[in-house]
């Protein structure tokens, strides 16, 4: 099969599909970063071209991204007569026999079935998200019908985990109806229904879902109020997934009929283990790179940290970027040619390196790639995350413009060779130190998987009013998502590890750096602040189920930043972040971060 010479014409077309933008307003030769398209619009692209047999990949495209060269690069990646296409789509029906027998977990799955053992380093947790929906008036008999038809419609929501490491889907008319707990505190006092609140919280907020993977829970409050706890075990879903399963549970709520999915997540996993089977001279290539990169890897970044041992659970920071600091930090970017995520991710970086004896450091970077093998591929419910290690190095990066393209480079390199995964390089580092080696500070962009919740699901469960995750083995994760018109900066931290205010100065630091970057185009060229910031005393880490009637005001009003004048909504909120604008008592900080000489005043900078 001969393939006609791509036209610029048709991947204008093509991008300007991904941006929502006419056709025209994508420019030949302009840099598509510049214009909006970012790392996860990129990597579909990529996959895109790859399934009709074009030999491209992301970190090339990403390397030059403008219409005209990536149209010579699609030309040269075309495949000849005597080179053919990758095969075709799967058939719908193929493996629809044995959908009930055991497969295989896939690589992010195994490790967080391998992480959740005790007897692991950082493991006794399982990797879980769990969110709180204040609203009115849920009906759970509607909920609990609605939950049993997304049951039926999404396979991994009957997944069993067996202790041989494999996992089972059991057969939708074995599972019945969908269980929903519902407690009624209707005629409890306000004290009262405030304890049980929270008691619920402190619960479902670090609990293992052992023998199921996804946990509904209506709690029925005075004045027609009511709360719906959704617990979801990450082994079964992944982030894209989550936005899938709440947008379809809403629709079915309101009984709207939803198309048939003719393709299964097992039908995928066994696609790819038939794809992995075959001779693969990319991985192949890639193994052999990340070899001879072995023996110079860093450690991940060595953080101040109490010496003592994780605890089983997390708390949570977090920060709104309202519409405009969001639009502002954007536009600053991609007028450099940095995607919004490499921007978020080098504010992220910068911080680590202030904080750590190093500034080379491993950090672990979550893909959430579907590879188009069917259709229905972006409908489904599972587990397709991939990992990148970068190699940051911000030792020479004197500015933030130095910063973002040191990390755009680390990641665009880490990507040229994902063939072979970062998991995969664990193991190999691991066996090369002769010891067990973790990439524990995690970095998740979730932007351009859209909004973490569409107006569907608030509109029928309720504005979002408190979230955490935790995963195995990791001990920050700093995510960053699209929410509400603005983007979500949060950080999940194991328990146990850090000394008392680290965490809020860090968080601190990471929150002044991408609001001096939003603020000006001249910060981006000038060197960084010449302080740490400091926290107010009062805006000290609390615990993640903290009392729900506490009386003061959280440093940030309302929920997830917005203004609200409902007490139950401030009480209700996750747990509150300083703003750039507030301070931390010096006196109180026991570690002494490394923008302040030893021999220095705390606030004295050394750089």
């Amino acid at each position: 099969m001969v393939h006609a010479p791509a036209r610029s014409e048709d991947i204008r077309a093509e991008v300007a599909e991904l941006l929502g933008v006419d056709v025209d307003a994508v420019q030949p030769g302009s840099n598509l970063i510049g214009q909006g398209l970012d790392s996860i619009r990129i990597m579909t692209l990529a996959g895109r071209w790859r399934r009709q047999g074009i030999a491209v990949d992301f970190a090339t495209l990403a390397e030059t991204p403008t219409v005209e060269a990536w149209a010579e690069l699609v030309n040269a990646g075309k495949p000849s007569a005597d080179r053919p296409a990758e095969p075709a789509d799967a058939p719908a029906d193929a493996a629809r026999s044995g959908e009930d027998e055991p497969f295989s977990l896939a690589p992010m799955q195994h490790a967080m079935w391998v992480g959740r053992q005790e007897n692991q380093q950082l493991g006794g947790v399982a990797g879980h998200l769990y969110v709180e929906f204040d609203g009115r008036g849920i009906d759970p008999e509607r909920l609990r019908a609605a939950a049993t038809a997304l049951a039926r419609r999404h396979p991994m929501l009957r997944v069993r985990f067996l202790p041989d490491g494999t996992q089972r889907i059991a057969p939708a008319d074995e599972f019945g109806p969908f269980p929903v707990h519902v407690e009624d505190l209707r005629e409890r006092s306000t004290g009262e229904a405030d304890r049980r609140l929270a008691a619920i919280r402190a619960a479902k907020s670090n609990q293992q879902l052992d023998g199921a993977v996804f946990e509904l829970a209506v709690t029925l409050l005075p004045a027609e109020r009511s709360r719906l706890h959704v617990d979801l075990d990450m082994q079964a879903a992944d982030a894209m997934s989550y936005r899938t399963l709440m947008a379809d549970l809403a629709a079915l709520y309101l009984g709207r009929d939803l198309p048939e999915l003719g393709y299964t997540y097992r039908q995928y996993r066994q696609a790819i283990e038939a794809e992995d089977a075959r001779p693969q001279p990319a991985r192949d290539a890639d193994r052999a790179w990340w070899a001879r990169r072995l023996p110079e890897l860093p450690d991940p970044p060595a953080l101040p940290t109490t010496g003592g041992r994780a605890e089983n659970q997390s708390t949570r920071r977090w920060h709104w970027l309202d519409p405009h600091t969001r639009d502002a930090l954007f536009a600053r970017a991609q007028a450099r040619g940095f995607t919004p995520a490499m921007a978020l991710a080098a504010g992220f970086a910068n911080t680590l390196a202030r904080w750590s004896t190093t500034s080379r450091f491993l950090l672990n970077v979550p893909l959430f790639g579907r590879q188009a093998l069917h259709p229905d591929v972006d409908s489904l419910v599972g587990d397709f995350t991939s990992s990148l290690l970068l190699d940051v190095d911000l030792a020479r990066a004197n500015t933030a413009a130095a910063r973002a393209q040191v990390v755009q480079d680390a990641m665009r390199t880490a990507a040229a060779h994902s063939a072979y995964p970062g998991l995969a390089v664990l193991r190999d580092l691991s066996r090369h130190r002769g010891t067990q080696v973790l990439a524990p500070v995690v970095f998740t962009s979730a932007l351009g998987l859209g909004e973490l919740f569409s107006s569907d699901v608030t509109g029928q469960f309720g504005t979002p009013g408190w979230i955490i995750s935790q995963g195995p083995q990791v001990l920050l994760d700093a995510q960053v998502t699209e929410f509400d018109g603005g983007v979500l900066v949060n950080w999940d931290v194991r328990e146990g590890v850090f000394p008392a205010g680290v965490i809020d100065a860090m968080f601190a630091h990471h929150i002044d750096e991408l609001l001096r970057l939003a603020s000006a185009d001249e910060a981006w060229e000038a060197p960084g602040p010449r302080h740490c910031p400091r926290l107010s005393a009062r805006c000290a880490r609390r615990p993640t189920a903290a009392p729900p009637n506490r009386a003061e005001k959280p440093c940030t009003t309302g929920s997830f930043g917005k203004p609200s004048n409902d007490p139950m909504r401030r009480r209700s909120s996750p747990v509150p972040v300083t703003s750039a604008t507030r301070s931390y008592a010096t006196r109180r900080w026991p570690w002494r971060p490394r923008c302040v000489r030893p021999a220095s005043p705390p606030g004295t900078p050394s750089r």
